[in-house]
Order: structure tokens, then C-alpha cells, then sequence
């Protein structure tokens, strides 16, 4: 992976980085260039993009897994939105990111950080499987109905 800081490139150069990581152009063989992770800011939103992934994918719900960041353990500035980055990288010439940018309910309350971020003891992972055996479909019936399980953002 880089460890070429976002903000240390070129405008052209990490807005492509940017837009490769946003658009998902990368799941697992990822461009040696993407060092950004995603994390999300609603349980909903990263619960749907699990389950959405696991089917995708055809990942065992044991593979899919989530980490859970109580984020006041972090530094400011640590994570950044991604609604800001894409303002200023100048990115909604793409359609891609204009509904994220003017429709609100596209708005899944996705950060950024970049590179390695130590964790212990400042978070908490489990996998898809223990949500779903914990009763996940109790809490949240919706989130079991077979037709959603092919989107990830129009459900949540």
C-alpha cells in the first residue's frame, strides 16, 4: 500500500484515487495506490453494506466482518467525510457522486482514514454471522427481505 498521504498528491492524482475508492472499483485486489479505508457512521448503512457484500461476493457470512471504532479515542482529524473530500476534490462532474451530494437520503454517513490505524483497544469486531445469529432480523425485519439484499444503499 502507499503511504502517500491523500493530501500530498497531486488534485488530479487523488481524485482519481478517491473516485476509484468511493466508486468500490476495488474489492480485494485493490490498487497498490488505495490506502484509504471506509467507515461508516450508521449501524444500518454498514450492516446493509456487509449483507449487501456477502452475497455480492459470495462471502461466508463468517468472513464478513465488521469493526466498530468509538471514534472520541482517535485524533481530530483522523477521519475525514467523504461528502467534504468529494467537495473538494471537485468530483460531482461525475454522476456518480451527484446523488450522494443533493440527495440526502443517499447520504450513508461514510468517513475516510488513510493508511494503518491501530485499533486495540478502541474498537470491536465481529463477523456478519454474529449479527445475524444474535437476531439481527429481530431488531431490523427489514433487513431480511430477500429483494434488498441485492442493494446496499437504497434500504437502509
Amino acid at each position: 500500500r502507499s503511504k502517500i498521504d491523500l493530501l500530498s498528491r497531486s488534485p488530479a492524482d487523488a481524485a482519481r484515487m478517491l473516485y476509484k475508492h468511493l466508486a468500490k472499483d476495488c474489492f480485494g485486489a485493490c490498487s497498490s495506490e488505495d490506502n484509504l479505508m471506509s467507515w461508516g457512521s450508521s449501524l444500518p448503512h454498514v450492516v446493509q453494506y456487509a449483507i449487501w457484500r456477502s452475497h455480492q461476493h459470495a462471502n461466508h457470512t463468517l468472513r464478513v466482518r465488521i469493526c466498530a471504532i468509538d471514534t472520541r479515542e482517535f485524533p481530530q482529524g483522523q477521519f475525514a467525510r467523504d461528502l467534504d473530500l468529494i467537495r473538494i476534490y471537485d468530483l460531482r462532474m461525475r454522476n456518480f457522486f451527484n446523488f450522494r451530494l443533493n440527495l440526502s437520503e443517499y447520504d450513508n454517513g461514510e468517513f475516510l482514514s488513510q493508511g494503518e490505524l491501530n485499533h486495540a483497544g478502541r474498537s470491536c469486531v465481529f463477523t456478519l454471522d454474529q449479527l445475524l445469529n444474535g437476531g439481527l432480523h429481530d431488531l431490523y425485519p427489514e433487513l431480511s427481505e430477500d429483494p434488498g439484499i441485492y442493494t446496499w444503499n437504497n434500504r437502509t
